[in-house]
């Protein structure tokens, strides 16, 4: 019960990870609960492998100095499972991997996607037998797959219960113009509709397979404000930025508050916030580069119990 209380009150911070040649190094993001702002703290170790998921506190990460190596990790409590190798012999690299709790099981399950022919591994945390379960893909032969198999690799996955679809716009939807997140609980499906417009659905019953578009951001309604940034090009001041170059990337508060970062910033690092409440756009500046990622967190005392389980030390 102290347990569940205590993530119940935990805030969501953003885990932002900025790779160092063999490593990753990473800032933790928190939103100030008074003002519209943020505070950045160091987080976990110097050199960390790549955070790949977050569930319920527990972390599912890149080994930093095994190739190949999953481990689950609970930088709190310092807890800690080291997954074996997965049957594909994946060096996860440029493979799809998500972590995520069962509800009707009461367990917590790794999902990994080396390539769709070979199929889906799964890992149950504290199964007995230690081993991957492999179920089969999708599609059995390469032309029966939506994309170039030379130049196409899976991005990590949004952990949602079962299969879903996008919501019905009226139009085709543009695949480079959209972002998956969670927010409030919800999956959320983020689409630049314009130069002007930003629709932001949520998937209201999974069951009935149910969008509801939640908030509209139109550039001639929002309050339109900027961080103190001294370095920062007399010419970004007071321009508005084109609503179909702003990527999501994460919501904070509850779904409160929505994260983005301009597709063109790579060079002086700009982000924006959304406070939805209030309608207000904010630029700071944050180094979140290119090759960089942003995974939401919260942190907790959860442990799992098993006889493979490596008690917090």
């Amino acid at each position: 019960m102290f347990i569940a209380q205590n993530f119940i009150h935990s805030k969501t911070e953003l885990l932002i990870l900025v790779k160092k040649r063999s490593h990753f190094k990473a800032t933790s993001l928190r939103m100030d609960e008074k003002e519209f702002d943020f505070k950045l703290d160091n987080f976990g170790l110097a050199q960390m492998g790549r955070i790949r998921s977050s569930c319920n506190g527990l972390l599912l990460i890149n080994d930093p100095k095994i190739e190949g190596k999953l481990n689950v990790v609970n930088f709190l409590t310092k807890g800690k499972a080291i997954l074996p190798q997965c049957p594909s012999g994946c060096p996860h690299k440029r493979c799809g991997v998500a972590f995520g709790f069962c509800p009707s099981t009461k367990e917590y399950k790794v999902v990994h996607i080396y390539a769709d022919g070979f199929g889906y591994e799964i890992f149950t945390l504290g199964c007995s037998n230690n081993n991957w379960k492999c179920i089969p893909g999708p599609f059995k032969e390469p032309h029966d797959r939506p994309f170039n198999l030379d130049t196409f690799h899976w991005s990590d996955l949004v952990s949602i219960h079962g299969k879903t679809y996008l919501p019905t716009l009226g139009k085709k939807i543009d695949k480079k113009r959209y972002s998956l997140l969670e927010m409030g609980g919800y999956l959320s499906f983020v689409y630049n509709f314009s130069n002007f417009q930003i629709d932001v659905w949520i998937l209201k019953d999974f069951a009935a397979q149910f969008w509801v578009k939640k908030h509209s951001i139109l550039s001639e309604s929002i309050n339109y404000t900027i961080s103190k940034i001294p370095s920062l090009p007399n010419k970004y001041e007071y321009s508005l930025p084109d609503f179909q170059k702003l990527v999501a990337l994460a919501s904070l508060r509850n779904g409160e508050v929505m994260m983005f970062k301009h597709e063109n910033s790579k060079n002086d690092g700009r982000i924006y916030l959304y406070e939805i409440k209030h309608m207000e756009l904010k630029m700071f500046k944050v180094k979140i580069k290119d090759e960089s990622m942003v995974v939401p967190h919260r942190s907790s005392l959860v442990c799992w119990k098993s006889e493979s389980e490596l008690l917090p030390r």
